[in-house]
């Protein structure tokens, strides 16, 4: 079957290439699609979700498929890499690769913090609490604004950490995990954990921010491995196919070793 997909996914990015599947920077439909390549809708659905998640197409539900970026080189000597793992497994290991990442990257923002960019950090913690008490928004409206807050203080974090290759890589796996959030029907603007756990990602990233505006560089490092490590196992639960319950976290710790 990956061979079946990864050659579809190929087919169908060539064609969009051409511009012979698509009308107004709309595809054809998925029936005509699967005309048009001889396969059946299951094996159109998975080359399709592939090509979302590489941020290609834009899948619009009622809507149709829509192009998001035009074709290009780096695109597509990522297709065979994309094409052989499902969304699902792209999502824990694009989470576990930022474990590799962000911790350290927090370590680094705990050193270089100045004044200004730790009042900057300190400023997005009272936002989100503020944000939860106005009675005024209903639940996904704040977890959507929150979610953006989210990107910001990581962004920040990163940008403090001074550090240009690891900005470009974080940036490209919060881009991934995005578009497979999307892939996965869960769209940013109804990113769930914002909408189940409010709190506790509020406390997580209070944690993270006070120990790298202090220059605890190891406080640093561990709050943010243990926010992503919970965040890997809160993301599972929103996943389709799981309940979404408002259950209590397990705190996750990270190893002696680490």
């Amino acid at each position: 079957m990956n061979k079946q997909r990864q050659a579809l996914i190929r087919d169908i990015y060539t064609e969009i290439n051409r511009g012979t599947i698509v009308k107004d920077e709309k595809l054809f439909t998925e029936r005509e699609l699967c005309e048009y390549f001889h396969v059946n809708r299951s094996l159109l659905r998975e080359a399709l979700v592939a090509l979302e998640t590489l941020g290609v197409i834009d899948i619009r539900e009622r809507q149709g498929t829509f192009l998001e970026n035009k074709p290009t080189k780096m695109l597509s000597d990522s297709l065979d890499f994309m094409s052989e793992y499902s969304p699902t497994l792209l999502h824990d290991q694009s989470i576990e690769a930022r474990m590799i990442i962000e911790p350290k990257t927090a370590r680094m923002a705990a050193q270089n913090c100045t004044p200004q960019q730790a009042g900057i950090l300190r400023s997005e913690i009272p936002f989100l609490y503020n944000l939860y008490d106005n009675e005024k928004m209903d639940i996904q409206e704040k977890a959507t604004l929150a979610y953006r807050h989210n990107i910001i203080i990581h962004n920040t974090i990163t940008e403090i950490a001074g550090n240009t290759v690891l900005a470009n890589i974080y940036r490209y796996l919060g881009d991934l995990s995005r578009n497979i959030f999307s892939s996965l029907g869960r769209s940013p603007s109804g990113f769930q954990p914002y909408a189940l756990w409010p709190d506790i990602l509020i406390e997580e990233h209070k944690s993270i921010v006070d120990a790298i505006v202090r220059h605890d560089c190891d406080g640093a490092e561990k709050a943010m491995y243990d926010h992503l490590q919970n965040s890997k196992i809160r993301n599972s639960k929103t996943m389709p196919g799981q309940s979404l319950t408002n259950d209590s976290e397990p705190a996750f710790r990270m190893p002696v070793e680490l």
